[in-house]
């Protein structure tokens, strides 16, 4: 792995009891993205604001957890550790190391992925149709050589 960018935030220890570490968690997604806007290129960041899980915005689980469908939505520490770089990579888009591209999905719909290639973690973007606002549908990880490659055939395939 290539040393850090420096608008990135260091990653986030996420050992020790989850049910603390979750409200340290949650502090961090209500400072980037309830208190304080976040913007894409001077458009609203806007994310899932119901709460079906222990009455927290199903915007800040899709940023530490992913769907089990067996089990529901299950830690991603990986994913937790990153919680941090989501903003610091929405706003620093056009910096050199982030891959920022529209790629039109199966369902028709254009999605806006922020790739930080160096650092296998990528955050994900919808426009509203309107073009005023942009919705945060998750951030993640890399886990592993499929979704890497997957990656790479959609920056292939991105809109230009």
């Amino acid at each position: 792995m290539c040393e850090l960018p420096d608008f990135l935030p260091p990653i986030l220890v996420v050992d020790g009891i989850w049910e603390e570490r979750l409200v340290e968690l949650y502090e961090i997604f209500k400072r980037d993205f309830v208190y304080n806007a976040c913007y894409y290129e001077g458009r609203k960041i806007t994310f899932k604001r119901t709460s079906t899980i222990n009455e927290k915005e199903d915007g800040f689980w899709h940023l530490i957890s992913y769907e089990n469908k067996v089990e529901g939505r299950i830690p991603d520490f990986k994913r937790a550790k990153r919680l941090s770089w989501v903003k610091a990579v929405i706003e620093n888009h056009g910096h050199s190391e982030i891959k920022d591209f529209d790629y039109l999905e199966a369902t028709e719909d254009v999605r806006k992925y922020l790739w930080l290639e160096n650092h296998d973690f990528v955050v994900i973007l919808e426009e509203y149709r309107n073009r005023q606002r942009f919705f945060l549908v998750t951030a993640f990880h890399l886990s592993g050589p499929y979704k890497r490659k997957d990656l790479e055939k959609k920056y292939e395939k991105r809109i230009i």
